[in-house]
């Protein structure tokens, strides 16, 4: 019979690590209670994370010695999926300066629409969150596509080979040097080849520099005239 004044000390015995592991629990739900919730059959609900991110809450999960329960079921079939999508994409995703990835090599160090494409759409539709990569490649293709158009504006071209017949028409634009300079600085940073396009920039920006320095030569002979009356 346990004394009057020590019950309050006493416990049963795995008593505290059985609550450790309860309290483990409860904090790897409400620190991930956001990721763990959604409704992955809506895309409008599709939760937004990174790779490294939900590698964290699956180790987490993982390392806590209870069935959590759907919850982590969850998780670890949508980390597999993950993992599956980069092995596929990890190439790509060097490439695309997304992530550093030490192991990596390639003779090849460009990107093509066409790959980032798919790489997206396969993420979207094999991965029931929106991965943080996906989404970085997503802006990529997006700022290529945006460039691509521009510079199709400034210096037309019957069809541009890269973005495929039908893609979109150019629509020639009156764009200033800055515009031109611009464009071709902004080709620098873009991880797919650019060397066709900023040749046709740069002749664009030659002839409107020859245009320039015609049309000055123009005025000023025409001010001397003025002057000589």
């Amino acid at each position: 019979r346990i004394p009057v004044d020590q019950k309050d000390n006493w416990i049963l015995e795995y008593e505290t690590k059985m609550r450790s592991t309860v309290n483990a629990a409860d904090t790897w739900y409400d620190e991930y209670q956001p990721f763990l919730d959604w409704d992955n059959r809506r895309n409008s609900e599709r939760s937004r994370l990174s790779l490294e991110k939900l590698r964290q809450i699956v180790k987490r999960g993982t390392a806590i010695h209870v069935n959590i329960g759907n919850s982590m079921t969850k998780m670890s079939k949508v980390l597999e999926q993950a993992e599956t999508w980069y092995e596929m994409n990890k190439s790509l995703l060097a490439r695309a300066n997304v992530l550093s990835i030490d192991d990596f090599t390639s003779v090849e160090h460009s990107v093509n629409l066409s790959e980032l494409t798919d790489a997206i759409s396969t993420a979207s539709s094999r991965v029931s969150v929106d991965l943080e990569e996906a989404l970085a490649l997503q802006k990529i293709a997006d700022q290529i596509r945006r460039w691509l158009e521009r510079v199709c504006n400034a210096a037309p071209i019957k069809r541009s080979k890269r973005v495929g017949k039908g893609r979109w028409s150019c629509k020639p634009t009156r764009f200033s040097m800055k515009d031109l300079v611009d464009l071709i600085e902004e080709g620098k940073s873009l991880p797919i080849p650019t060397n066709e396009e900023v040749v046709r920039l740069n002749t664009q920006l030659e002839e409107v520099q020859a245009w320039r320095l015609k049309a000055h030569g123009e005025l000023k002979t025409i001010a001397n005239a003025f002057c000589s009356l």
